[in-house]
């Protein structure tokens, strides 16, 4: 996630959410019960066998499941993650955010949330992109303004045998409209293979039509980019 902090209210940093948590949970609240005495991580990982990292472990633990079973009392869908002393919730909507801080108020540090209603709403009705909200779009700079969709996937055999044909498609594409990564050259194509991923961005919707109709049944994950300006 990247982090935009949106306030601090009652000593608590607020971030928006650039997409939700598992697909469906627009809000995370974040717990720490960490001793900053005492390092719950050293080079060789989380020791469970020092008596005070695994205190600090079990209330974590012990947390996260009392949540859990308070959600499950009031009807709540919750998913939980606990990693060393922290403690993430990740919740649907705003009525049970409040009711999950009026009952668990302590050893909260930081709350992720969505950056409006539009955003909300947004995120329910687009089926044709995973969206990702952003302050820029994908590689911007001070050159480049950006793209707004960004390709992801494996080199399949589709596009092994398509390799000629993607080359000559993306180079009558220009800089404004079209950049993939460095590994797309860098690779030889004898020597790819499936475990062998790669990004493209573009900027043009009939581009990305195109790009689906040369590399047929191959899957990829597709983003699009909105911009929290844009939700004003």
């Amino acid at each position: 996630m990247l982090k935009m902090k949106n306030q601090i209210l009652n000593g608590v940093p607020h971030f928006h959410i650039a997409k939700p948590f598992y697909k469906t949970y627009l809000y995370k609240l974040e717990y720490d019960f960490g001793d900053k005495s005492v390092p719950v991580w050293t080079h060789s990982g989380f020791h469970r066998t020092d008596s005070r990292r695994r205190e600090v472990w079990n209330k974590a633990r012990a947390f996260s499941r009392a949540v859990k079973r308070f959600a499950v009392e009031h009807d709540i869908d919750i998913r939980t993650r606990v990693e060393n002393s922290r403690v993430g919730i990740f919740v649907q909507s705003e009525k049970n955010v409040s009711s999950i801080l009026d009952k668990f108020p302590q050893k909260l540090t930081s709350i992720w949330e969505p950056y409006n209603q539009a955003q909300v709403v947004m995120i329910g009705n687009d089926l044709t992109a995973t969206l990702i909200f952003r302050p820029n779009l994908f590689c911007a700079s001070n050159l480049n303004p950006g793209y707004r969709y960004k390709i992801q996937c494996r080199i399949s055999n589709e596009i092994k045998s398509q390799w000629e044909t993607i080359n000559n498609f993306i180079k009558g594409l220009t800089i404004e409209d079209f950049k993939v990564n460095d590994h797309w050259f860098k690779i030889p194509k004898n020597k790819m293979n499936f475990w062998n991923t790669f990004s493209m961005y573009f900027n043009d919707e009939q581009d990305i039509m195109m790009f689906k109709l040369i590399v047929g049944s191959t899957d990829f994950n597709l983003t699009k980019a909105v911009l929290y300006s844009e939700l004003e």
